[in-house]
């Protein structure tokens, strides 16, 4: 090449990502926080995170109630969940409910 070319390059984050749905189950109140953030909250709330990452949800119940486990497509009582219970490895869709009373 004898005269200076231009080159452009255009990078796409061509990152799949699948939802985490968190609903909150039983007659107490609490949150649910996500590890890498993107869920806080007490009720319903929904975040997209990046597939084969590993997420952790922990709950935290406000005064007077307890968090007594998790349900939907993963059944445990860790908390946080995905620390000494089941390994959030995030493939597909996924609904947990925190369950307090």
């Amino acid at each position: 090449m004898d005269v200076a070319q231009t080159v452009i390059a255009t990078f796409n984050d061509n990152t799949v990502t699948h939802p985490l749905t968190i609903s909150k189950a039983g007659a107490g109140t609490g949150q649910v926080a996500s590890t890498p953030a993107g869920i806080l909250c007490g009720g319903a709330c929904s975040a997209n995170f990046a597939e084969g990452g590993i997420v952790m949800l922990t709950a935290t119940a406000d005064g007077g109630s307890i968090f007594t486990g998790w349900s939907g497509d993963m059944t445990s009582t860790a908390n946080p969940l995905g620390w000494d219970g089941c390994a959030i490895e995030h493939h597909g869709q996924f609904h947990f409910n925190g369950e307090f009373e």
